[in-house]
C-alpha cells in the first residue's frame, strides 16, 4: 500500500511539474515591450454614464463578497473654503441617504452582523475617496441591497442639515484625539516636504474652523460637483457568478445621470527642486529620534508592459536587500541605528519617491544619519553581492511559488485592493498564473547589475530632502540643518569598503536524530482532531484542514512561565526569549540564520510568558522538516551571544529612553501599574528596570523552562497529511528531552485593586482628555459566562456608540470590551474607553454611568442583542474556515479542560441571548464596588472645577516616578491581538522588534495570510496583523492622538500622507476613526475631524 502511494505521489508530481514547465518560456523567447493583458478572470466596462465596474469571481471566503466604491475624489479638489469637506462628506455616507434616512443604514448593516471596520468601512486622501463592503451572497436579498447602499452613496445622500451638525462634534473630536507631538512634527514636516503645490494646503482631516462653521452648502455643493459616475468604479469581488454581478451593476447604476457640466478633474503635483533641504523637527512630547533622507523623482508613466513588470521586481529586490543589510546594522552595540528602512512611493500621486529612514538612538542623530546615508552610499557605489542577489532570487521565486499554490484559496479582500491601481493608477492586474511564470521566466535571468536601472533613478536625483526628528529637551545642545549638511556633503570623500556576505552553508543540525514510536493515540471524530502521545510525554494534537493549500501553523505549550522565577531575575526571565531569538541557533547567530533561512517559508518563536513557556510558528508543506529542526534546536542549541545581548539591550534603551515624554504612554503606565495594585511585578518598565536583565540570568532560565518537554502539547493545524507530519514528529518533537517533571505555574499574588480609585493623569499641553473605567472582580469562569459577558459588553459598545458619538457628538469612538481570565484566579476585567474633549469629561462619565444603570434595571433593546447575535454568526461562520482560529480554539478548548465537541455548539449559546441574562451580566461585570476611575487631563486644566469627579488626594506623578512597565497584568494567557504595521516595516522588522527574532517573521505571516496576501513582502504600513501576545498587552491598547481636520479633496491617502509621512498609513486613520468613517458611508468630509496618533505604536 505504501509503494502504491508513493508511486502515485511520484506520478502526480511529474504531471504537475511538466504542466508548469511547458507553460514556462525560455528568457529568450520574453518580449519586454509586450502589453500585460487584463487577468481574462476579471470583468470590466464602461457604463455610459461613464463609471467603471470590475468584477471578478472569487470563491474565498465562500458565501461573501467584497464591494468598493471607487470615487476619484479627495482634499486635492477642495477649494479654501472647503478644506476637510472631502473627508466630512464621506462621514455624511452614513449619515443618510434618500432610502436609509439618518442612522437607517448603519442599522441595517449592523442588523445583517456587519461591523464597521472589519466589514463596513471607508476612507478619503488627498486623490481618492473609497468605500468599502463585505457581504454575504447566499442572501440574494442582502446582497442586492449592498449594491443600492453603494448606488445611494454615489449619488444620494441626503445631506440632513441636523446630521451635519451632530457629525461637527464627531470629527472635532477626530481632530482632537490627533492632536499631540506627532501632528505639531507633520505640520512642520509637509511644508518642506510639499513645498509650492497644493497638497501642502489640503491634508483630508482639514481645518478646524471650517468644520465647525462651514454653511449647508459647501458640503451640499462639494458632493454635487464632484460625486459623478465619470470619476466612479464600481468593484466586487466575491462568491458569485460574474454575469450576473455585471447586470446586477448595470442595472443599478446605469440609472445614475451623467453630471450635466462636470468641473474638470485637475492633477496637481510637488514641483521638483535642484537643492537638498534639510529641516530639523523637535519637540517636547516626542519620544523617538529618527533621521530621513527622501529622494523624489519625476512620474514614471508605466504602459503595462512585461518590461515595467520587470522593473518592478528589481526594485522590490532592491528595498528588500537594503533594508536586510540596515536590520544587520542594528545588530551592532555600537551602531547608533534602532532599526532602519526603506521604500519606494510618494505621498501624492503624481511623484515618485524614494525613501530612507532609521529610528537612531538618543543624541545620536548625526552619527545615525551618516550611518544610514553610508549604506545607502555602499549601496550606489559597490552595488550588492552576488551572493545576496541569487538568495533574494530564490527569495522571490518561493514567495510566487507560495501565492501560486494558494491561487485558488485566496482571500477577497486582499484582491480588492488591487482595483485601487487598475482605477486610479491605470495598472492592468494579470493573472497569478501569469505572474508566476513571468517571475520564472525573468528572475533566474536577472543579475546584479539590472539594479543601476533604480540606482540610476536615485544617483541622478536632485530633488532630496534630509530630516531629523527628535525630543526637545533643556539643555542639550543639539544638531541644526547645517549639521545636517556638514553629514551629507562628508560621503563624498568617504571611503567605503563594498559589503561582505556572511553566510554559513552547514546545515542545522549535524545528525538527524533517529524516529521514536507513538505511546498512545485518540481521535475526536465529530471535530476532525487526532491525539497522540508520545514516549516522552508529549501530546500532539493535528487538525488537518483544507483551507490553505500549503499551510502549517503550530502552537506549543507548558505550564511554568515567568512565574517560577523569584523577584530578583523576574525581568531577565521575562525577556529571557527575547534574548534567545536575538541570539540565533547552535552555530548560528541572527543575521546568519535569517539568511539560511530567507527563502523558505518557515518560522518558529519561543517565548516565556507568565504562567507558561512554548513555541508557535508556521511553513508551507515542502519546509516542514526546517520548521521541526527549528522547533529541536530552541530546546537542544540555544545560542548564547553576548554581542546580541549588548545590542538589544541597547536598543531597548534607546527606544523607551523618551517616553514618557508622551501623555498617553504615562497614562498607560499609570493604570497598568494600578491595575496590578502596584505590585512589584507590575512596574511599567523604564531605563533602571532593563539594567536588571542579566545575560547569565536569562540564558540559564531558558534552558530550564526547555530543558523538560514531557509536558508540553503541540497543536499543528493545517495542510497536514499525517502519513508526512508524523514522521517528523517522532523524529524531532520524540527526541525532545523528558525529566518527567510534574510542575505548574504560581500565584506570585497579582491582583486587581479593591474598592473604588480614581486617577487624575495632568501630562501634555493639548486641550484633549482621554477615559477608562475598570470593572474588576471574581467570575465563574466558563464557556456560557464568557460569552455573555462578550455580548453584553458588544451590545452596550453599539448603544453607547449611538449616545456618546451620534447624539452628544462627544467623542470620536468608544470601546467597551470584556476580559475574563482563569489564571491565576477566575476574576474579569470590563473596559469602557474613550477620548473626548476635557471640559466634557464630567457630563460624559456621568452619561456613561447612567447607562449602565439602566442597562442592568432595564436591560437593552432588542434590536440590539440581535445586532449581537448576528455579528457573532457572521464572525463564528468566517473564523471557523481559517487555520489561525482552529489552532487557536484548539489550545485554548485543551488548556481550559473543556470539551473538544463545544466548538461546534454555538446555537445554545446564542439561546441564551436575552433581556433578562443582559441585566444579570451587567450587574455582575459593571460592578460598582470595585471600579478604576482614569483620567488624562492637559497639564494646564483644573480638575477641580469637575464637580461630579471624584479626585484622588494622591499625587499620580509621584506614582509615576517609580513606574518601570505598563504591560504586567494579572492574565497571562496568549491571546490574539491587533498589531499596526509601522511605515517602511518589513515582517522580518516587527518580528525583530515583538518577538527579537526578524526569522519569526514567518510566524507572524501564516498567522496573517488571509489579511496579508499571498506575498510576506507586501505588507501594507499602517494596516493591522494578528500577533500572539500575552492578554497584559491585548488590554493597554489605547494610543495617544490629536486631531486632523479634513480639508477639501483630501483623503485617507493624502492625510496619511501628511501626518504619518506615508500615505498607505490611510489604514491606521481608518481603524482609529472607523466609527466616524462608516458613519460617512467611508466618505471624508471637508472639517472632519480625525483622529491621528501622536505615535502608532505602543511601543513608541
Amino acid at each position: 500500500m505504501i509503494k502504491k502511494i508513493f508511486s502515485i505521489l511520484i506520478l502526480v508530481f511529474f504531471i504537475s511539474s511538466c504542466a508548469v514547465n511547458n507553460n514556462i518560456k525560455n528568457n529568450n523567447e520574453l518580449k519586454f515591450d509586450e502589453i500585460l493583458k487584463i487577468d481574462s478572470k476579471i470583468k470590466s466596462g464602461v457604463l455610459d454614464n461613464g463609471m467603471k465596474y470590475y468584477v471578478q469571481k472569487n470563491g474565498k471566503p465562500e458565501n461573501k463578497a467584497e464591494l468598493l466604491l471607487l470615487v476619484n475624489v479627495g482634499s486635492i479638489l477642495e477649494e479654501d473654503n472647503q478644506q476637510g469637506i472631502a473627508h466630512f462628506v464621506e462621514h455624511m455616507a452614513f449619515n443618510g441617504t434618500e432610502k436609509f434616512p439618518k442612522q437607517d443604514l448603519v442599522n441595517y448593516l449592523e442588523s445583517i452582523g456587519l461591523k464597521f471596520g472589519p466589514d463596513l468601512n471607508a476612507f478619503t486622501s488627498f486623490d481618492m475617496t473609497v468605500y468599502m463592503l463585505q457581504v454575504p451572497t447566499d442572501d440574494s436579498l442582502k446582497f442586492n441591497t449592498a449594491f443600492q447602499i453603494l448606488e445611494e452613496w454615489s449619488h444620494n445622500l441626503t445631506m440632513d442639515h441636523e446630521e451635519i451638525d451632530k457629525e461637527r462634534g464627531v470629527v472635532l473630536e477626530e481632530l482632537r484625539i490627533g492632536k499631540g507631538a506627532r501632528e505639531r512634527m507633520i505640520n512642520k514636516v509637509l511644508p518642506v516636504y510639499l513645498k509650492g503645490s497644493k497638497y501642502a494646503d489640503r491634508l483630508p482631516i482639514g481645518k478646524e474652523n471650517i468644520i465647525k462653521s462651514f454653511d449647508y452648502s459647501v458640503a451640499e455643493e462639494f458632493y454635487e460637483d464632484w460625486y459623478r459616475p465619470d470619476l466612479m468604479a464600481v468593484v466586487a469581488v466575491g462568491d458569485f457568478d460574474s454575469d450576473e454581478v455585471v447586470q446586477k451593476i448595470k442595472n443599478q447604476f446605469s440609472q445614475i445621470p451623467p453630471h450635466p457640466n462636470p468641473k474638470e478633474r485637475k492633477e496637481y503635483s510637488v514641483p521638483l527642486h535642484t537643492d537638498t533641504r534639510y529641516l530639523i523637527v523637535t519637540d517636547p512630547e516626542a519620544t523617538t529620534s529618527s533621521v530621513t533622507v527622501t529622494y523624489k523623482f519625476p512620474k514614471k508613466i508605466f504602459n503595462n508592459s512585461v518590461n515595467d513588470f520587470k522593473n518592478e521586481q528589481l526594485i522590490k529586490m532592491f528595498t528588500e536587500m537594503l533594508n536586510s543589510r540596515l536590520t544587520e546594522r542594528t545588530k551592532d552595540p555600537e551602531s547608533a541605528l534602532l532599526y532602519g528602512y526603506n521604500y519606494t512611493g510618494s505621498w501624492v500621486r503624481n511623484i515618485d519617491g524614494f525613501n530612507i529612514g532609521a529610528g537612531v538612538k538618543p543624541n545620536m542623530i548625526e552619527e545615525g544619519l551618516e550611518e544610514l546615508l553610508v549604506e545607502l552610499e555602499r549601496v550606489l557605489r559597490h552595488g550588492f553581492t552576488k551572493s545576496e542577489f541569487e538568495r533574494q532570487k530564490r527569495t522571490n521565486l518561493k514567495q510566487i511559488e507560495k501565492l501560486y499554490n494558494e491561487r485558488d484559496k485566496t482571500n477577497s479582500g486582499d484582491i480588492r485592493w488591487k482595483f485601487l491601481d487598475m482605477f486610479f493608477e491605470n495598472k492592468n492586474i494579470i493573472s497569478i498564473e501569469k505572474m508566476y511564470n513571468l517571475m520564472n521566466e525573468i528572475i533566474p535571468g536577472l543579475e546584479v547589475g539590472d539594479l543601476s536601472y533604480f540606482t540610476n533613478r536615485i544617483k541622478k536625483s536632485t530633488s532630496k530632502v534630509i530630516t531629523a526628528e527628535f525630543p526637545e529637551k533643556e539643555n542639550i545642545i543639539t544638531p541644526d540643518d547645517e549639521d545636517l549638511k556638514i553629514v551629507d556633503a562628508k560621503l563624498d570623500t568617504m571611503n567605503i569598503d563594498p559589503y561582505i556576505d556572511k553566510v554559513i552553508t552547514s546545515p542545522l543540525l549535524a545528525q538527524i536524530p533517529l524516529p521514536t514510536k507513538i505511546k498512545d493515540y485518540k481521535s475526536y471524530e465529530d471535530v476532525g482532531i487526532m491525539e497522540f502521545r508520545l514516549e516522552n510525554g508529549i501530546k500532539v494534537l493535528l487538525k488537518p484542514t483544507d483551507f490553505k493549500n500549503d499551510e502549517v501553523l503550530f502552537n506549543a505549550y507548558s505550564n511554568g512561565g515567568y512565574s517560577l522565577v523569584d523577584d530578583e531575575n523576574f525581568i531577565s526571565a521575562k525577556y529571557a526569549s527575547d534574548i534567545i531569538i536575538e541570539s540565533g541557533l547552535s552555530d548560528f547567530d541572527k543575521v546568519e540564520l535569517d539568511k539560511y533561512l530567507s527563502d523558505k517559508q518557515v518560522n518558529v518563536v519561543p517565548f516565556i510568558k507568565e504562567m507558561k513557556e512554548g513555541m508557535y510558528g508556521s511553513s508551507n508543506i515542502s519546509d516542514l522538516e526546517t520548521m521541526f529542526q527549528l522547533i529541536y534546536q530552541y530546546f537542544m542549541e540555544p545560542r548564547k551571544d553576548e554581542k546580541a545581548y549588548n545590542a538589544m539591550i541597547e536598543n531597548m534603551k534607546g527606544t523607551i529612553a523618551n517616553r514618557n515624554a508622551r501623555p498617553e504612554n504615562v497614562y498607560r503606565d499609570s493604570i497598568s501599574y494600578v491595575m496590578s495594585d502596584k505590585h512589584f511585578r507590575g512596574r511599567p518598565m523604564n531605563v533602571d528596570l532593563i539594567n536588571e536583565i542579566s545575560l547569565d540570568s536569562a540564558y540559564n532560565i531558558y534552558l530550564d523552562r526547555f530543558s523538560d518537554a514531557s509536558d508540553f502539547t503541540f497543536v499543528f493545524v493545517g495542510s497536514i497529511d499525517p502519513n508526512n507530519l508524523m514522521p517528523l514528529v517522532l523524529t524531532y518533537l520524540g527526541n525532545l528531552p523528558s525529566k518527567g517533571r510534574t510542575e505548574n505555574w504560581k500565584d506570585v499574588g497579582i491582583r486587581y485593586p479593591k474598592g473604588n480609585i480614581t486617577k487624575n493623569i495632568q501630562k501634555g499641553i493639548e486641550d484633549k482628555s482621554s477615559v477608562q473605567l475598570r470593572f474588576t472582580g471574581n467570575m465563574d469562569w466558563n464557556r456560557e459566562n464568557r460569552f455573555l459577558m462578550k455580548s453584553m459588553t458588544s451590545a452596550f459598545r453599539i448603544k453607547l456608540r449611538e449616545i456618546l458619538r451620534e447624539d452628544m457628538g462627544g467623542t470620536y469612538g468608544v470601546w467597551v470590551g470584556g476580559y475574563p481570565s482563569n489564571q491565576p484566579i477566575e476574576t474579569y476585567q470590563s473596559i469602557i474607553a474613550f477620548g473626548c474633549a476635557p471640559d466634557n469629561v464630567s457630563s460624559m462619565v456621568n452619561e456613561v454611568f447612567k447607562q449602565i444603570d439602566k442597562l442592568k434595571n432595564e436591560g437593552i433593546d432588542q434590536i440590539y442583542l440581535e445586532k449581537v447575535i448576528e455579528s457573532e454568526k457572521v464572525e463564528y461562520d468566517k473564523n471557523i474556515k481559517t487555520n489561525n482560529y482552529w489552532m487557536n480554539i484548539i489550545s485554548s478548548y485543551d488548556e481550559y479542560k473543556e470539551p473538544f465537541s463545544q466548538i461546534y455548539k454555538r446555537q445554545e449559546l446564542y439561546d441564551l441571548l436575552n433581556n433578562e441574562n443582559i441585566k444579570k451580566s451587567a450587574k455582575k461585570y459593571f460592578d460598582l464596588n470595585n471600579v478604576v476611575k482614569a483620567y488624562l487631563f492637559p497639564e494646564n486644566f483644573d480638575v477641580t472645577i469637575l464637580n461630579n469627579l471624584e479626585e484622588d488626594n494622591k499625587s499620580s506623578k509621584s506614582d509615576l516616578q517609580n513606574f518601570m512597565e505598563n504591560d504586567n497584568n494579572t492574565d497571562s494567557d496568549s491571546l490574539w491581538i491587533e498589531y499596526i504595521i509601522k511605515p517602511r516595516y518589513t515582517l522580518s522588522t516587527i518580528a525583530k522588534e515583538e518577538y527579537g527574532q526578524a526569522r519569526q517573521w514567518k510566524n507572524i505571516y501564516s498567522w496573517n495570510k488571509e489579511k496579508i496576501g499571498d506575498n510576506p513582502n507586501r505588507i501594507k504600513p499602517y494596516h493591522s496583523i494578528d500577533l500572539l501576545k500575552e492578554s497584559k498587552d491585548f488590554v493597554d491598547f489605547e494610543p495617544d492622538y490629536y486631531i486632523h481636520k479634513v480639508i477639501k479633496g483630501e483623503n485617507l491617502w493624502s492625510i496619511s500622507k501628511k501626518e504619518y509621512g506615508d500615505e498607505y498609513a490611510w489604514i491606521i486613520l481608518y481603524w482609529d476613526n472607523v466609527t466616524l468613517i462608516e458613519d460617512y458611508n467611508g466618505i471624508l468630509k471637508e472639517g472632519m475631524e480625525l483622529k491621528v496618533r501622536t505615535e502608532i505604536w505602543p511601543q513608541d
